[in-house]
């Protein structure tokens, strides 16, 4: 699970949105949402459009809009530790 929030935090932090059927096939997530709230509790802004995909079905997308400095202090790729730890 962990492994999992790297990967996603990764992936967004490079300026990529990510939605659920992404999140599933990149990274075998079936809990996206669960993902974001992880991250979003270690103070990472976030930002969800829902964006439609026709015949009225809507779907989140995920990504990060804030500039880098409200970022929390990461440099770089995180590692778990740094995630697990709070830095």
């Amino acid at each position: 699970m962990k492994s999992q929030n790297i990967k996603i935090l990764n992936h967004l932090k490079s300026g990529k949105a990510l939605t659920p059927l992404d999140a599933l096939i990149e990274f075998s997530s079936f809990r996206l949402g669960a993902r974001i709230y992880d991250l979003r509790s270690k103070g990472w802004p976030i930002h969800k459009d829902m964006i439609d995909i026709g015949e009225n079905r809507r779907v989140a997308r995920y990504s990060i809009t804030a500039a880098k400095e409200y970022w929390p202090d990461y440099s770089g790729p995180v590692t778990s530790y740094e995630l697990k730890h709070g830095y």
